[in-house]
C-alpha cells in the first residue's frame, strides 16, 4: 500500500477513533486502526470488539492495500509532522514508513488477517 494524505485531515479523522481503540488491551491489535486504500479514498476501521467505527477520508492512492498501524503510536508521529502531505506506505518486514518533505519515519506494522471483522452494516 502507498498513499499520500493530507496530515491535518488524517490527524482529525484518527482523533475520532480514540474512544474505539483499546490501547492497553490484551491484544495489541486492538491498539489499531486499520487503514484500506482504494481507489483515491481510505476508509478508516477501529474496534475494541464491543463498539466500531468506520469512516472515509480522500487521499491519492498510489498503490491500494490495507495496513493496520498502533493509533497511539502514529498519531504521535503525525503531531510532530509540520507538513501538508504525507505519504503511508507499507514495506517489507511488517515496517511502514511515514515520508514527509524532508524526513522518514518507521513503525511497526500489525498484520491484517489478525484485526477483528466488522461487520457490514446496511443501510436499509
Amino acid at each position: 500500500m502507498k498513499a499520500i494524505f493530507n496530515t491535518k485531515e488524517l490527524n482529525k479523522e484518527l482523533d475520532k477513533f480514540k474512544v474505539f481503540v483499546a490501547p492497553k488491551s490484551r491484544l495489541p491489535i486492538l491498539g489499531c486502526a486499520k487503514i484500506e486504500c482504494l481507489s483515491n479514498t481510505s476508509r478508516i476501521s477501529g474496534t475494541d470488539l464491543e463498539c466500531f467505527k468506520q469512516s472515509t477520508i480522500n487521499c491519492e492512492t498510489v498503490e491500494a492495500g490495507i495496513i493496520v498501524l498502533n493509533l497511539k503510536d502514529l498519531q504521535i508521529w503525525l503531531k510532530e509532522i509540520n507538513t501538508e502531505v504525507i505519504t503511508l506506505q507499507t514495506l517489507k518486514d511488517n515496517k511502514c514508513s511515514i515520508i514527509t518533505d524532508n524526513t522518514k519515519y518507521m513503525l511497526e506494522t500489525q498484520s491484517e488477517e489478525d484485526y477483528p471483522t466488522i461487520p457490514e452494516i446496511n443501510k436499509d
